[in-house]
């Protein structure tokens, strides 16, 4: 039996495997049990002299975004040395950027115990008397072991047939910060963070999962049409890990074109930002990117394969979906929506924002 063959085996045996008797479902039980023993002696820090507000923002980076301009304004109102964000560390730096003071969720947080414990422990050293949990679900595990007088949930805003997602944002600041706002002033603004430019085009080359992404192929065809309708800028690939890395790498080799350059893994997210902000036009998937190009008012070309209430329907933001219609077959990335997506589709838009331009 060969080396490959014998690798393929062995991967099918793991896949096979129960998951109560892998490695990591077992080490996660443990920590949890430990921490929970330690949890169980352990007295949480009175609350009752304290004003702080910690806002829960764990989620992905795109929700991390959309929900930065609720952070501004529960900010504006409790004052930036009452507030802190606790948010996945992935994502501190942006958080940062905005003047923002952050207690990161570390990967040692999510896999082991001592982390959370020592997260605990500091949250309940600093005091808060408020805990505003921005997720879209819950984090029903966190809050169970924090102090706090109020509790403040997105969750219970959120509808079941929600057409936009900034909208149940809108209704929990409304009905609970004790402010009045619009929805203008709940849509996230980089501008001031950043220096913002016209230059050069940036394309967001990945996403959460490889159905929110064209096909190489595709995603080849749709660069030659932006190099033929902008010659002279240069075309900024971002993106991060060893799947987007792989992906561009194929696109790059196969495209050839001069004026393209491949930042994925790269530059760090900050850097991409500011990449983004310098930009002329952002062509990109459902991702964290996208709305980071939203949240400077870049003009944006971006692909959908479903509605997902996280479009951004504005003037700047040209969304193109497919018809299903004739899609192109691939088993790994997008769906029929986004392999279906045609070319016209893309060179009207193209020549809109060419116009525009001028």
């Amino acid at each position: 039996m060969s080396f490959l063959i014998l690798k393929e085996k062995l991967k099918q045996l793991k896949q096979l495997k129960p998951k109560w008797l892998k490695s990591s479902f077992i080490k996660g039980k443990l920590n949890n049990f430990i921490f929970e023993i330690w949890y169980k002696s352990y007295r949480n820090k009175n609350y009752d002299n304290s004003e702080n507000v910690l806002i829960i923002a764990t989620e992905a980076m795109g929700d991390t975004i959309v929900k930065s301009g609720a952070m501004e304004i529960v900010r504006k109102k409790y004052g930036n040395d009452k507030v802190y964000i606790f948010a996945n560390d992935k994502w501190e730096d942006i958080l940062k950027r905005m003047d923002f003071n952050v207690i990161s969720k570390t990967k040692g947080y999510r896999r082991g115990f001592k982390d959370r414990i020592k997260t605990i422990k500091k949250i309940d050293e600093i005091g808060f008397k408020t805990v505003i949990d921005l997720n879209f679900i819950s984090d029903k595990t966190f809050t169970s072991k924090l102090s706090y007088k109020n509790l403040i949930k997105l969750e219970d805003y959120v509808k079941v047939d929600e057409k936009y997602i900034l909208n149940p944002i809108y209704r929990m600041i409304n009905d609970t910060i004790e402010v009045q706002v619009d929805l203008e002033e709940i849509k996230p603004d980089f501008k001031t963070y950043y220096n913002l430019g016209e230059s050069g085009i940036v394309v967001g080359v990945g996403a959460s999962h490889e159905s929110k992404v064209f096909p190489p192929e595709k995603m080849i065809e749709i660069l030659n049409l932006v190099k033929n309708s902008y010659p002279k800028e240069k075309i900024y690939l971002l993106g991060t890990g060893n799947k987007q890395r792989n992906y561009t790498e194929k696109i790059v080799k196969e495209l050839k074109i001069e004026n393209i350059i491949n930042l994925v893994d790269e530059i760090s997210l900050v850097e991409g930002m500011e990449k983004i902000a310098q930009s002329k036009l952002y062509i990109g998937f459902d991702s964290g990117l996208f709305h980071a190009a939203y949240s400077f008012r870049k003009d944006i070309m971006v692909f959908f394969g479903i509605e997902s209430g996280f479009e951004h329907r504005e003037k700047n933001v040209h969304i193109i979906m497919g018809d299903g219609e004739n899609p192109i077959k691939d088993g790994f990335y997008g769906n029929e929506i986004l392999n279906s997506i045609k070319k016209s589709q893309v060179e009207e838009v193209l020549a809109k924002l060419k116009n525009r331009f001028r």
